[in-house]
């Protein structure tokens, strides 16, 4: 590979011979449905983890064009984010390819593209003889070399409704989804949605599918170390309160609650922080001054705008691609000690007290102006942050771990 040098090559070489734990180290190839420079999320966390006990080649679909929208970079001195290939650490190997556009609306570019990323597999793992393939999304089912899945170990982490994607072949999903789970040792589910979804591609298959919510980076969101050197200039100079979501603006956000929510609370300023999904048309609600889209932010600087913000908020409609979500957010929300405002659906009851829940316009205010007209006790701020401690990514990917080693003691 390009940027593998000498003591990168010799380090893992040494590595592959040593036992960890009682088991040798092991060669893991993840396919990730997000690009590394993506927001940091599931799949960078969970194989940054793995990296810690294995070898790990995390392969992803690098955009064409290198802006602030879509590449996000993790770290204040990152230098790699305009690279393909680099290592994030001498067990860690990013690739990032970039593939034709289009292929959503063109069957014969789709085809050149699985042809090309097959190829792209079918090379890695005669240079590094994987033993453990970690896919995300049932469109990679078609890249795989079908050899594969008689000599590895196939782990399938779903995060995703994806039939209820927009832009996506449903029946094409659901089949492919179907061929995963059967080939798959073990089906690993973000929410318990999901797992009773999977569970209907085959009811007799229920003993290798399995939930392991999302999690928080907790050595990240910490705010003892908040940083004022990662400070980012994005809230305007007064007194007002903060209100904050982030994440990606899609579809599935309720910017109508928003706008209405604004417009009777002039002396609240909304910021939605996160990249803007093509084809979400913020148009009706840019003229609304305390309603402020300040583009995506770097991984970096997320721990300190939340310390800044007064009240997180995850503003979504009920669709059933949201009801399938264990959302980040809230962890990484709660691991600052932030009060919280969520819609009420199953994945975010399990919350508990940790959080405010609404169904309404109504409810939604009626949790913001208690949250704005109370003083908080420190001992409940710190409730959150022992229940984010004990749902990190750490143990997230300590659950996977103990998957992937039963799965080769039995393979």
């Amino acid at each position: 590979m390009p940027e593998r040098n000498g003591y990168f090559s010799k380090y893992t070489k040494i590595c592959t011979e040593v036992l960890m734990g009682g088991f040798k180290l092991k060669n893991i190839l993840y396919i990730s449905l997000i690009d590394w420079f993506w927001i940091k999320q599931r799949p960078q966390h969970i194989s940054e983890f793995l990296s810690r006990n294995n070898k790990i080649t995390y392969v992803s679909i690098r955009s064409w064009r290198n802006n602030t929208n879509v590449n996000i970079a993790h770290s204040k001195n990152d230098y790699n984010i305009n690279k393909s290939n680099f290592n994030v650490n001498p067990n860690m190997n990013i690739i990032r390819k970039r593939l034709i556009p289009k292929e959503n609306s063109c069957k014969y570019i789709k085809n050149i593209n699985d042809k090309i990323m097959s190829n792209i597999l079918k090379r890695l793992d005669k240079e590094n003889n994987y033993d453990v393939i970690i896919i995300t999304h049932p469109k990679q089912y078609d890249i795989i070399p079908k050899n594969f899945f008689n000599s590895k170990l196939f782990i399938y982490d779903c995060m995703d409704n994806y039939k209820c994607w927009p832009n996506f072949n449903k029946n094409k999903l659901i089949n492919n989804e179907k061929k995963i789970v059967e080939s798959s040792k073990y089906v690993i589910t973000t929410s318990q949605d999901l797992y009773n979804e999977i569970i209907k591609c085959n009811p007799h298959l229920i003993s290798k599918i399995h939930v392991v919510n999302n999690g928080v980076d907790i050595e990240t969101f910490d705010i003892n170390k908040i940083n004022k050197v990662d400070d980012v200039d994005i809230f305007k100079q007064n007194n007002k309160k903060k209100v904050g979501y982030i994440g990606t603006i899609s579809i599935w956000m309720d910017l109508d609650l928003i706008k209405n929510v604004a417009l009777k609370n002039s002396n609240i300023d909304f910021y939605i922080i996160g990249p803007v999904e093509k084809g979400t048309n913020l148009e009706k609600y840019s003229d609304i001054e305390n309603i402020i889209f300040t583009g995506s932010q770097p991984y970096y600087s997320i721990p300190n705008i939340l310390n800044d913000l007064d009240v997180c908020i995850m503003p979504f409609k009920k669709t059933d691609l949201v009801k399938s979500v264990n959302p980040v957010k809230i962890y990484e929300y709660l691991a600052m000690g932030k009060p919280v405002i969520a819609l009420r659906y199953d994945e975010t009851e399990k919350f508990g007290d940790l959080i405010y829940t609404y169904e309404t316009q109504k409810e939604f205010e009626n949790c913001l102006n208690k949250i704005l007209h109370q003083q908080e006790e420190k001992s409940v701020m710190d409730k959150r942050k022992r229940f984010a401690k004990q749902n990190s990514w750490k143990c997230r990917t300590n659950q996977i771990e103990k998957f992937i080693n039963e799965g080769m003691k039995n393979k």
